[in-house]
């Protein structure tokens, strides 16, 4: 057979997984870390505007609280594609011959059955 082997593509499909959880996890840190941040002065500006001396603060603003939804959100969105989109991320490479490109998907024999390239055998997939 020629192209990477089923526990070559399983290896990479974990590696994409361990990356994209691990990013997910850093933007979810992220997010708590802007938030024990923000929400302190977001309550001691409301008080402040309870007082009379400032407007009140509005939620949905950028500064606030969109920022770390969005980052939640993409934590999320990485987790999800991780889990089922790795098909689609690392796909499985159809082999093909060196010399044409011949789909070499089924079984043909020691050569392409469209140029006659003798092909290499692996040693594990030898009979």
């Amino acid at each position: 057979m020629i192209g990477p082997s089923a526990t070559d593509i399983i290896a990479m499909r974990w590696r994409v997984r361990v990356f994209l959880r691990t990013l997910a996890i850093i933007l979810l840190i992220g997010a708590l870390a802007w938030a024990a941040i923000r929400i302190p002065e977001f309550r001691q500006i409301q008080k402040f505007a309870a007082s009379g001396m400032y407007m009140e603060p509005r939620y949905f603003e950028l500064s606030w609280f969109a920022i770390p939804i969005v980052m939640v959100g993409s934590s999320i969105a990485l987790v999800t594609l991780g889990q089922f989109g790795l098909r689609w991320l690392v796909p499985v490479p159809r082999p093909r011959c060196p010399g044409c490109g011949y789909d070499l998907s089924e079984p043909t024999g020691d050569k392409c059955p469209e140029c006659g390239l003798p092909l290499a055998r692996r040693a594990n997939h030898s009979a």
